[in-house]
């Protein structure tokens, strides 16, 4: 992990969230939703929010939607690639 840059290791964590729930493996999941609910930024904000529901993960979910309302960032959300 410590080779990794920063967008490296957002799409690695992402990337194990959506294997957990394919696995049905359910003590790693909220590993990997802790750790992604502690790396939101207005860039990933909109992609991880769409992962979450995706993979039925209603606590990244939570974190991603308590991200954009209250910041002044929607408009960098919005404008995002996710």
């Amino acid at each position: 992990m410590d080779d990794l840059d920063e967008h490296q290791k957002e799409e690695w964590f992402r990337s194990l969230l959506a294997a957990t729930d394919r696995c049905s493996m359910e003590r790693m999941k909220p590993v990997c939703a802790s750790i992604l609910c502690k790396r939101h930024k207005a860039e990933n904000v909109a992609a991880t929010l769409a992962l979450s529901d995706q993979h039925h993960c209603s606590q990244v979910k939570d974190a991603c939607i308590g991200f954009i309302n209250p910041t002044n960032t929607l408009d960098d959300v919005v404008s995002s690639p996710g």
